[in-house]
């Protein structure tokens, strides 16, 4: 039956309607698990065989009358952003602290009315008027109204929720650290340099201590620059040092994220944004430097109703949508703040890191396939559960490499057609096996290692059989002996002669042909 199976098996104990529990030789993922059990049923003294899978309650689902507006709360994973089915693991710490470095935050029934820590808002501060109330009094100028976007990105992460009032936060307990630096003209370097130090529990000249430090920094703005400016990324890395996580916004020009501050920033969290199609947002920015993408179009959150100046809470709060990464960034920040609920010795890496794993990849053919918007779509339930069972992790490192490696292998296969080649056989044979082998044994870092070493050594031996292909189409022909034969009528064989066709490859093998077949006959 192991043998069957593909792996050892051992027999826990048996079970009550003459079943038996069976455990395997290590861990497997659901799929992998899955094709553990179809391969057992192959046997005819097995009635059935099927993973013993892990049951949990029902997903929570808040009460606030506008949650089924906030799409990027609940849609499937490659969609929204998965975070509904995390809340049945944990509904955020109190403890955590997430500092919002932004326009300020404009009291909200919905967020808290407080800035004294007597609620969930802690005492900030406003480095863009240098004072210690961090509340929005309105960026409108004479062009446009003011945004609210503080109190917006705040809303996204830590609105109150199942309060059967207006919107849902993604934590439901942790503490918002507001810090005001943009205004009616944006906002200087200086005080975002410093408002990260202070927000990070450093210390920064004339400015009380803050004695809430703050666990995740969230960054929704941008500067169009080259390169991060120096003082913002000695400020970025000394609150990373500090053992603050700093979330940063890609950017909304539509560019590559390289050409925007903080997204270009060492020690951040690049976040890019997507739509309800799964795809990049068209103002999103992109490229090899954003970490995860997460949706940032048409996101319901808290406002308030002032064309200028705040109009004081209850009559002046409100909801609405916005878009940009900016939105897409702090439901990064939140996801990030209930793993820290369920791990809070999580450090940077190991974040970043199971991110990237559980992400929803993107879908061949979409721009952020082509693009690059980072390791997918943000799935929060899958992340948060990585980081409350990190011994998961590994599974899910495992079934990830082997995704790439069959991708690998398809792309490899086809190149194959139109080589009309004998050794392009051995290839294919090659190919299959290790797609069988992938498919049908346990995964291990060795085999995974061992896989992707021969088909590094398949691609190359491909690649040189494409070159000579090219060569002999743009050159003449040439006999067994060497000597210029011209190209006939009968296929370039010229009468009575030994020469190659134009499509016919010479009989030459590669170091790295002979030792793939020479393996693979040792191994049959």
């Amino acid at each position: 039956m192991a043998q069957q199976a593909g792996t050892a098996l051992r027999v826990r104990r048996p079970m009550a309607g003459n079943a038996h529990l069976i455990d395997l030789d290590s861990p497997l993922g659901i799929e992998e698990a899955y094709q553990v059990a179809t391969r057992l049923m192959s046997d005819p003294a097995v009635e059935y065989a099927e993973p013993n899978v892990r049951f949990r309650h029902a997903a929570v689902v808040p009460n606030d009358p506008l949650y089924y507006e906030q799409w990027h709360l609940y849609e499937q994973p490659g969609i929204g952003s998965n975070i509904a089915g995390a809340w049945s693991m944990t509904t955020g710490d109190p403890t955590t602290v997430i500092a919002v470095i932004d326009t300020g935050l404009v009291p909200h029934g919905d967020i808290g009315t407080y800035f004294d820590g007597s609620g969930r808002i802690l005492p900030g501060y406003d480095f863009y008027d240098n004072n210690s109330d961090p509340s929005d009094p309105g960026d409108w100028s004479s062009s446009e109204q003011s945004s609210w976007h503080g109190t917006h990105t705040t809303g996204i992460i830590n609105a109150l929720s199942d309060n059967n009032k207006g919107v849902t936060g993604i934590n439901w307990h942790a503490s918002t650290l507001p810090v005001r630096v943009l205004g009616s003209s944006g906002g200087y370097l200086s005080d975002i340099a410093e408002a990260i130090y202070w927000s990070a529990g450093l210390s920064v000249p004339g400015v009380g201590n803050n004695p809430h430090p703050a666990q995740i920094i969230n960054l929704s703005l941008q500067y169009n620059a080259s390169t991060c400016p120096s003082l913002l990324q000695n400020a970025i890395d000394a609150a990373y040092q500090a053992g603050s996580i700093l979330v940063s916004a890609a950017g909304n020009s539509s560019r590559n994220a390289r050409s925007s501050s903080p997204a270009n920033c060492r020690n951040t969290l690049t976040v890019a944004s997507t739509n309800q199609q799964g795809d990049r947002s068209s103002f999103s920015n992109y490229g090899e430097i954003v970490d995860i993408s997460a949706p940032g179009s048409g996101i319901y959150a808290t406002l308030n109703t002032g064309a200028r100046e705040p109009v004081t809470t209850p009559s002046g709060d409100s909801y609405g949508v916005m878009s940009g990464t900016s939105m897409a960034t702090p439901i990064v920040s939140g996801v990030i703040s209930l793993m820290l609920a369920v791990n809070p010795d999580m450090k940077y890496y190991e974040i970043v890191e199971i991110l990237s794993h559980t992400a929803y990849p993107f879908a061949p053919g979409s721009d952020c396939y082509t693009r690059g918007c980072g390791a997918g779509i943000i799935d929060g339930t899958e992340a948060v559960r990585a980081a409350a069972n990190p011994g998961e992790l590994e599974s899910i490192r495992l079934h990830k490499w082997q995704e790439a490696l069959l991708v690998e292998i398809e792309q490899l296969k086809s190149k194959l057609p139109g080589l009309h080649d004998s050794i392009t056989q051995d290839i294919a044979t090659e190919l299959r096996e290790k797609h069988d082998q992938l498919l049908g044994t346990t995964l291990t870092v060795k085999l995974l290692e061992s896989m992707e070493q021969d088909l590094q050594f398949i691609r190359i031996e491909i690649d040189r059989l494409q070159d000579e292909l090219e060569r002999r189409r743009t050159s003449t022909t040439y006999s067994l002996t060497g000597k210029p034969q011209p190209s006939s009528s009968n296929g370039g064989c010229t009468p009575g002669g030994s020469g190659f066709a134009d499509a016919t490859l010479p009989i030459t093998f590669s170091f790295a042909t002979l030792y793939l077949l020479g393996r693979a006959r040792k191994d049959k």
